[in-house]
């Protein structure tokens, strides 16, 4: 009974521990839930407990070293011992007070001067085995200054200090992996005299302070302070890590500033931030100096933690903005392209003038932004720059990004605003200038079927409060729009109109632009402020050129505004001339002369110099043969188009109205597309300057967009607009204009009368450089399959119809504004044929027959084979040129492809076959030996007379070449056909 109410009381006292130990659990569990949630939630709260830890450890620490070291060493080590852990008790915790500088060096001194005996009497020892021997001393230290008191220690120190260690091979025991080497390399830099130091050593500890252990560390700021050779805090603090604001590493730093500041050095806000600017810290790193700051309240003064946030609420981040925009340096701001005013030191005076308008509204309290409104050339952008030059020298910056380069990047939703909020944070209340060009497509960026508001709408509010501070560049047809749509502007943004200058203003520009560039004045600085840059290649300009290059530009370069057009010219021509000239290895000044102009103005527009210079007179035979030659049987249409570059030569044709407007009326095939390209050929140098739109395209209401573009667009589309913005000298073609929509007839009315047309953003283009041609088959059906021989009259054709098709298709407005109506005739037999001809020279020009050495001769009956399976009087050429690809080139191809063909020269002889169902090509070979060939010894076979030969025979070179008879008749006629083949090579079509 006993044991068994012995066991049960013992189960009960077991269960009761148990219960006992589970609740002390749970209340450790929540005290520690407790501490947790207490600290856990103040990050700063976490580092003071770490330090007070680290402080009474270090307290610890310091006593047990100081019972330690008094049993241990010598007495004079002892009692330097004594000094220097009562030193480390007070950093700790402050049991025994400061000790002075000059106390500490003079205890440190009597410590190594006791193991000097030691250190004499042993020289055969190593910097790395006295580290090895030391390590565990090294691991149970408390404090770096505790190896000042160690024997080996020391003579480490003393090794590395003598001259057989350079201060390279210190610096790589200092940067080396084992520790005690590394404090022993410090101190030994700490402790060199003043001959042995090397340059730049200060330098090499700052950049790898980062990269030591916290020992080393100690030992490192010792050296630095030894080895710096002027003030070296700023810029310290401007590299330290955030490791740096440990307890233990902290009290290093404040240490070693406060004997630098003790020393005398003065740190500053203005030097602590050009440190901070020269090693582009990040917004971490900023941080984290702060921080640093913060702790060394006391030692170093607010002003600098003061100094520093206020620098970095003014700071601007460039890389950022670099990353989509443009950030105007210095020295740029005010150089750059002639597009808008050419050189910036020929800036009139009414646009200087504006600067300073602009510039208070940027100053103002709160700031104002501005909107400059004129035409492309006016200077509106000289003006940005001016403006940009004079905030520059009040060390503003200036960025420039428009709206395309603010969404590059941006795939989905919410990255736009995104961005825009960083901009704003970015920008807001900083001195920083944003340049926005074309401001008016900042409407439509950013929109899309999920977000009515654009980019401007995301601004607007920042602008209005004078966060942000923007100078935007608009069209004048584009600002009514702007200010339409959004009512706000008026009131949010300043607007500043810039007008063209006068005939004679832009005159007198033109002359300050010349004498800026005279030898005399090119290469030479300005005065203080002044805007001319320095002219690395000067020109000469007359006064006659001069009035010659105003009359050019106006009248050439008519889509920029004066003084815009003028100055472009004349930078255009002088840099050209320059690059000529370095490329002929010549660096005198050229003086420009009308030739020059000429040659630039033919570069800008195309155009040829004949056409340009009204010295020169235009060959009209021969540019008449040049159209004939491209487009055959058209007379009427090779004469209208001859008298327009006539009048377009002659300077007659009406300023406010396209070059011309035509409206080619025919059947299909005749050559209406074909001579557009010849006159964009003629007229601009190449036939990709003709601009073809396929009118059937457009024919609902909702095809305007591929005209006007689309309201949404911040980049450059296929739209026609855009098109004539790039190259406003071009031939329009606009093919089967009849099947357009009604709405496209009337927007191409404005085109006809006044030349210009306006996108959906506002944008004007200027088509009064362009040759409009419109095509139609409008009345000239003719009946299907009118058969060979057949005249135009006879084929049902008559001119008459088509004009009256025409009349009643379109609005007598319409046709009003017509310069002509040329009707294209259907194509007869003999036009035909010669197409046929000039089409087979063509094809000997193919890379597939031009690259072999074949000599090709068509016989009549493949002509007429080919004329009649390709000639229909209702469809043109177009089936001509089938049947020679259908069954000429095709059987020739498989030809080719096969290497079914002898290899060599060889002459081609193209005829119709036997039962005249397909075309042949028979291949000899001008070197093969004739057949029954004989040799020296054979009589030669009786020459036959000339009429027994060619009796009854057709003389063809073909026939010729397979039975060659030797007749006087063969012989002329050979010499007939190579004097035709020898005019045929030389003709202008060979070369």
């Amino acid at each position: 009974m006993t044991l068994k109410i012995f066991l049960a009381a013992r189960r009960a006292g077991a269960q009761m521990i148990e219960a006992g130990l589970f609740i002390f659990s749970l209340l450790c569990a929540g005290a520690l839930c407790f501490a947790l949630f207490r600290y856990g939630s103040a990050s700063e709260r976490g580092r003071q407990l770490e330090r007070e830890l680290s402080r009474l450890r270090a307290q610890l620490e310091a006593e047990r070293l100081r019972a330690l070291e008094a049993a241990r060493l010598p007495e004079g080590v002892a009692a330097g011992g004594q000094a220097v852990t009562s030193e480390a008790g007070t950093e700790s915790g402050g049991a025994e007070g400061e000790r002075s500088e000059e106390a500490r060096a003079s205890e440190e001194e009597r410590a190594s001067a006791a193991v000097g005996d030691v250190v004499s009497t042993d020289e055969d020892g190593d910097v790395n085995s006295l580290a090895w021997s030391i390590d565990d001393y090294f691991t149970r230290s408390s404090h770096p200054k505790e190896l000042l008191l160690n024997e080996k220690f020391l003579k480490g120190v003393v090794l590395l200090e003598g001259r057989s260690y350079s201060t390279g091979d210190v610096m790589n025991y200092a940067r080396g992996p084992s520790l005690v080497t590394s404090c022993m390399a410090f101190e030994a830099l700490a402790r060199r005299a003043d001959g042995q130091r090397a340059e730049g050593v200060a330098g090499q500890i700052v950049l790898c302070l980062n990269t030591i252990f916290l020992w080393p560390r100690y030992f490192a700021l010792r050296a630095l302070d030894a080895n710096a050779e002027g003030p070296i805090v700023e810029e310290l603090l401007a590299t330290l890590g955030a490791d740096w604001r440990e307890y233990f590493a902290l009290s290093m730093l404040r240490e070693f500033v406060e004997r630098r500041v003790a020393s005398g050095e003065r740190v500053t806000p203005e030097g602590l931030v050009g440190q901070v600017t020269r090693g582009k810290l990040d917004e971490d790193q900023l941080d984290n100096l702060s921080g640093i700051l913060r702790d060394l309240l006391g030692t170093l003064p607010a002003t600098l933690a003061v100094g520093l946030e206020r620098w970095r609420g003014e700071r601007v981040d460039v890389e950022f903005l670099k990353s989509f925009g443009r950030v105007w340096e210095a020295e740029g701001a005010v150089g750059g392209g002639a597009e808008e005013q050419g050189d910036e030191g020929s800036q009139p005076d009414p646009v200087l003038g504006r600067v300073a308008e602009l510039e208070a509204a940027m100053r103002r309290d709160p700031p104002r932004s501005s909107m400059l409104v004129g035409e492309s050339g006016v200077g509106k952008t000289a003006l940005v720059r001016a403006l940009a030059h004079r905030l520059q020298q009040g060390r503003w910056t200036v960025f420039e990004a428009g709206a395309a380069e603010v969404l590059s990047g941006q795939q989905y939703i919410g990255q736009l605003e995104g961005r825009v909020q960083t901009l704003v944070r970015q920008l807001g209340g900083k001195r920083v200038l944003w340049v926005v060009p074309n401001f008016h497509e900042t409407l439509w960026a950013g929109r899309h079927q999920y977000n009515p508001n654009g980019l401007l709408d995301l601004l607007l509010p920042h602008i209005e409060s004078g966060v942000l501070r923007i100078v935007g560049e608009v069209p004048a047809s584009a600002y009514e729009q702007l200010v339409r749509l959004r009512p706000k502007l008026r009131t949010a943004m300043q607007t500043c109109r810039v007008a063209p200058l006068g005939d004679a203003e832009t005159i007198e520009l033109g002359r300050r632009w010349a004498t800026l560039h005279t030898p005399a004045v090119a290469g030479t600085e300005g005065r203080a402020g002044d805007l001319r840059p320095m002219i690395p290649a000067p020109a000469r300009v007359s006064e006659q050129t001069l009035q010659e290059a105003f009359q050019l530009a106006k009248q050439y370069l008519g889509d920029k505004a004066a003084p815009g057009n003028l100055l472009l010219f004349l930078e255009a021509t002088r840099r050209r001339l320059v690059a000529e000239d370095d490329a002929a290895g010549e660096a005198a000044a050229r003086t420009i002369a009308l030739d020059d102009l000429l040659v630039t103005l033919s570069q800008l527009t195309g155009l040829p110099v004949s056409i340009l210079d009204e010295r020169e007179g235009l060959d009209l035979t021969e540019l008449r043969a040049f159209f004939e030659r491209r487009v055959l049987g058209q007379p009427e249409a090779v004469e209208c188009l001859v008298e327009r570059v006539a009048m377009v030569k002659a300077g007659l044709t009406d300023p406010t109205r396209p070059q011309g407007v035509f409206l080619f009326v025919g059947p299909t095939g005749t050559g209406k597309t074909e001579i557009a390209k010849t006159l964009a050929e003629f007229l601009f140098g190449s036939p990709e300057r003709m601009i073809r739109l396929d009118m059937s395209e457009f024919q609902s209401p909702d095809s305007l967009d591929r005209i006007l573009g689309e309201a949404s667009e911040t980049s450059d589309s296929a739209a026609l607009v855009n098109a004539i913005r790039k190259q406003p000298f071009s031939v329009v073609l606009l093919d089967e204009f009849e099947k357009a929509h009604p709405q496209v007839w009337d927007l191409f009315l404005q085109v006809f009368d006044d030349g210009r047309l306006t996108d959906r953003r506002g944008n004007t283009a200027d088509f009064r450089h362009c040759v409009v041609i419109m095509t139609s088959n409008l009345g000239a059906t003719l009946p299907t399959g009118a058969g060979i021989g057949f005249s135009q009259e006879q084929a049902g054709f008559a001119a008459g119809s088509v004009e009256r098709a025409v009349s009643k298709s379109f609005r007598r407005e319409f046709v009003n504004r017509l310069d002509r109506v040329v009707v294209f005739r259907p194509l007869g037999l003999s036009v035909m044929r010669d197409l046929l001809r000039k089409e087979l020279a063509d094809v000997l020009h193919r890379r597939g027959l031009r690259t072999r050495q074949w000599a090709v001769e068509w016989d009549e009956s493949a002509i007429e084979f080919l004329l009649n399976k390709g000639f229909t009087a209702d469809l043109g050429a177009r089936p001509l040129k089938r049947a020679v690809e259908r069954y000429l080139l095709s059987p020739l191809a498989l030809t080719i492809v096969n290497h079914q063909f002898p290899e060599g020269d060889q002459f081609l002889f193209v005829r119709s076959s036997a039962d005249g169902v397909s075309i042949e090509v028979q291949f000899v070979d001008p070197d093969a030996p004739e057949d029954g060939e004989t040799d020296a010894t054979t009589p030669a076979p009786e020459v036959l007379e000339e009429s027994e030969a060619d009796e009854g025979r057709e003389l063809r070179v073909e026939s010729i070449a397979l039975d060659s008879r030797g007749t006087p008749a063969e012989i002329r006629f050979l010499q007939l056909r190579f004097q035709e083949l020898a005019a045929q090579v030389e003709a202008d079509e060979w070369r």
